[in-house]
């Protein structure tokens, strides 16, 4: 199949113009505060629980009647926390979309309406202006180098940069919490072996510890949910590969665009990494998909 020659500039140079890097640091913003409200969940319910293990040291009627008061409230301020965690992580991926149409459409000579509604609220825009005076080097290059190949392709593998960079993270992640519970359940045993406590002191001892099985219970959900996301997605760019000398270039940009809003309810959706895990990560991610630009570089002189 013939595809259109990328006679526009590159996603790699048109990526890190001053208002797209700007767009890319109000979408971290977004996402940081997601986070943020995670974290403070978290500590939430492990002060709960820490409490509660109090009350039940103490043994006091009071200390006890206080524990259930929390427990309601923590119940409470979840529901809150997770409906703003919602709404935030859509303003994010909302504003990745947004410069991802951008970038892919022009590649392409395409108007941006084909790709659909992708314009962001104003209040989304009053937040991208706001970091008019703010440093943007840490957001530069976001996607690597696809710039040899023709307009389709650098589209297609600056998208599916997206879908293997979250893969594997996302992977990495779920087995740090697996290498975590499991060491945490190691302890919990030696601990239970040394005290050798009675029944009702065992119970005692679990008891406050199950508001944190469910909320490490709920992540690994999340996570495995997003997993399943994600081999949808590399299902799908297979499936685009495979098809790609079969299909016409009206078809083939056909498939882009459904692959674009995949990716967008994916990161709508996604469980949020924190970032520290992020960070350590980086450097690795980056320059393994860097190779894998060069790679496709070199198959194609």
């Amino acid at each position: 199949m013939r595809t259109s020659q990328n006679t526009a500039s590159s996603i790699y140079d048109r990526q890190n113009e001053k208002f797209l890097l700007k767009c890319l640091l109000a979408q971290r913003s977004e996402y940081a505060k997601a986070k943020d409200i995670a974290l403070r969940k978290g500590i939430l319910i492990t002060g709960l629980c820490i409490f509660s293990i109090i009350a039940e040291v103490v043994g006091t009627n009071e200390y006890s009647a206080m524990s259930c008061l929390f427990a309601l409230i923590v119940v409470i301020i979840n529901q809150y926390a997770d409906g703003h965690i919602t709404f935030l992580k859509k303003q994010a991926a909302l504003i990745q979309q947004f410069v991802d149409v951008n970038l892919f459409a022009e590649t392409l000579g395409m108007d941006t309406l084909e790709w659909g509604n992708v314009s962001v609220k104003p209040a989304l825009e009053y937040l991208i202006y706001s970091y008019s005076d703010a440093d943007t080097s840490e957001m530069k290059n976001w996607y690597s180098d696809y710039s040899s190949q023709s307009g389709e392709e650098e589209v297609f593998y600056c998208q599916y940069e997206n879908v293997r960079w979250d893969f594997k993270l996302y992977e990495s992640f779920k087995r740090f919490l697996l290498f975590l519970s499991l060491a945490t359940s190691i302890i919990l045993c030696v601990v239970i072996y040394a005290t050798q406590p009675n029944f009702i002191k065992l119970v005692c001892l679990f008891a406050p510890l199950i508001p944190i099985c469910e909320y490490l219970y709920s992540n690994v959900n999340e996570i495995n949910h997003t997993i399943s996301l994600l081999q949808r997605l590399e299902w799908y760019c297979a499936y685009i590969q495979f098809s790609w000398k079969y299909t016409n270039i009206r078809g083939l940009r056909r498939n882009l665009i459904k692959l674009q809003y995949m990716i967008y309810d994916r990161r709508a959706e996604a469980y949020l990494i924190p970032d520290w895990f992020y960070k350590l990560n980086r450097p690795k991610q980056q320059k393994d998909e860097d190779n894998y630009a060069q790679n496709r570089v070199n198959l194609n002189c």
